[in-house]
């Protein structure tokens, strides 16, 4: 990076930082994608996330990020879980499941969210975050195992672009038997019975069962993403 260019984009940041301070921001954030994506389309990937650090922003997550249209051939539905949705059961099913699910979670967001908050307050601010996006509550649900166990999380949403699952978390006590494949081809289902066209989901890098699971549901690794944060 070009001694002016590097000069100016750190006083362009340096500047942000203040005003957002100034206008009560705890924390900033800002995203890298590779290839580039739409509305940005951020060249130099490599050289911003390098100004950033020099800026005082810290990664937050290698994110991958997956895309299914419609046309792609359909999962098919596992029978091993029975669904029972958000206005049968309530809020606190879900916090519960999240809570005992978000602190072995294998994205470095999550875990740091229960770094700082704990188990319950973290599940309680995400579940919270999530009831920001725009979804029928029929769509969240919860999948049972044959005995009654709560197994796997689905908080299937729309954004203002697009359709997205949203959220997928699996009980600890019964991973490794495919249940986020499940939870991922069933908010599938439910989105595109809505009308989606194209559905988008994001995980972290080191979370191979959620790739696993975006793969084996249709999906496409269609750009990798940096996250950053900086808190004021």
């Amino acid at each position: 990076m070009g001694r002016t260019r590097l000069l100016t984009g750190r006083a362009l940041l340096a500047e942000a930082v203040a005003l957002a301070g100034s206008l009560g921001a705890t924390e900033l954030e800002h995203v890298t994608d590779s290839p580039t994506q739409a509305p940005q389309y951020q060249a130099q990937p490599e050289r911003r996330a390098e100004l950033l650090r020099l800026a005082g922003f810290e990664r937050a997550r290698d994110g991958r990020r997956f895309r299914r249209r419609s046309g792609a051939e359909h999962t098919t539905h596992d029978s091993r879980l029975t669904w029972r949705s958000l206005p049968s059961l309530g809020r606190e099913p879900f916090i519960s499941l999240l809570a005992e699910a978000l602190p072995t979670s294998a994205d470095a967001q999550l875990a740091a969210r229960v770094a700082t908050h704990g188990a319950r307050r973290a599940a309680e601010s995400l579940f919270a975050d999530m009831e920001e996006f725009s979804y029928e509550p029929s769509w969240w649900e919860i999948g049972y195992t044959t005995d009654g166990t709560p197994a796997a999380l689905s908080l299937p949403a729309r954004n203002p672009s697009t359709a997205v699952i949203g959220l997928v978390a699996v009980s600890p006590a019964c991973r490794g038997n495919g249940y986020a494949t499940a939870v991922v081809a069933r908010g599938t289902r439910l989105l595109l019975e809505a009308g989606a066209d194209e559905i988008r989901g994001d995980c972290d890098a080191a979370n191979t069962a959620m790739i696993m699971a975006f793969e084996r549901a249709g999906y496409e690794n269609f750009a990798d993403r940096q996250e950053f944060t900086r808190r004021l």
